[in-house]
């Protein structure tokens, strides 16, 4: 069991610092695509798509079914997607 643990929490860790390092990479990829005409990127079977969509809600028990355009908010969420081809 001790060693079980101890394997899962170096793991962990490595997960952990993986996670940095691919949220750097992520950052930096997004900002180069914002600076494309295109938002995407494609070439030697790699390619990233940058996607925006907006996602509206609101508490049902804030406002009557009937007024939802009227009160409900919308928020801008970006979507990068990456992969190889």
């Amino acid at each position: 069991m001790r060693e079980w643990i101890e394997r899962y929490v170096g793991l962990r860790e490595q997960v952990s610092t993986l996670q940095k390092e691919m949220d750097e990479l992520k950052e930096k990829i997004k900002g180069d695509l914002k600076n494309r005409d295109q938002p995407s990127y494609s070439k030697n079977g790699l390619e990233a798509v940058l996607k925006e969509s907006i996602r509206s809600t609101m508490n049902k028990k804030d406002v009557p079914p009937d007024v939802w355009e009227k009160y409900s908010t919308s928020t801008k969420i970006e979507t990068l997607y990456i992969k190889k081809a």
